[in-house]
């Protein structure tokens, strides 16, 4: 069955009077819904066959459609905004640790580093993360111990240098570089990516919930 323009705009119509607010989607089911038509060859009315095809092409319906393409906007507009968020805390402190670390290393331009990690976190990283706050993260029990674990021995290793610093002792350079790569490169990917993956998990059942 070859399908006029009028027939054409009939079914632009329909699904259009779902309010879908997505013109790609819009125009996708249009296509679906023109090739099933003229693919298939069955006797009946043509309102009968546009009924058919939406149920081909929408089994659950237009409306379920509809719901689920706003879910998956919405879905993917809070994932982006949460990836901000934890990406910019990381940052934050990684510099600010940096900063605090050259200089105790007697390092002029680590007090900068330091300014400008702990502008970062207070001006952006908290209040997205407070905005944020019922929804915190999920990490597995393996990845949670190796977290920990790592959070426990570079700040072990942290308070050390700075002991061995105070008392003038050999060795807390290297003890504060090794702490401070532990804890930056180590102990905040592990936290902050868990923060990201429970609160996106978290948003999933409440969106599907909705």
């Amino acid at each position: 069955m070859k399908l006029t323009e009028e027939q054409i705009e009939i079914i632009q119509n329909h699904i259009r009077a779902h309010q879908l607010d997505n013109e790609a989607l819009e125009m996708d089911l249009l296509d679906h819904v023109c090739s099933y038509i003229e693919s298939v060859s069955f006797e009946g009315t043509f309102e009968e066959q546009l009924s058919q095809a939406i149920l081909e092409v929408a089994p659950k319906g237009l409306d379920h459609l509809k719901k689920q393409s706003k879910f998956l906007v919405k879905f993917e507009r809070t994932k982006r905004s949460k990836m901000i968020t934890y990406v910019t805390g990381y940052f934050g402190l990684a510099i600010a640790m940096i900063g605090l670390s050259s200089n105790l290393l007697g390092f002029r331009e680590g007090s900068v580093l330091f300014t400008v990690g702990g502008f970062i976190l207070l001006v952006f990283f908290v209040p997205l993360y407070i905005a944020d706050k019922r929804k915190l993260k999920l990490v597995s029990k393996l990845s949670s111990r190796i977290k920990w674990a790592l959070g426990w021995i570079s700040t072990i290793i942290l308070i050390s240098a700075v002991g061995f610093k105070i008392m003038h002792l050999m060795g807390a350079a290297i003890l504060l570089i090794v702490g401070t790569l532990l804890f930056t490169l180590g102990f905040l990917p592990l936290w902050f990516y868990g923060l990201y993956e429970k609160s996106v998990k978290k948003s999933v059942k409440q969106f599907k919930g909705s």
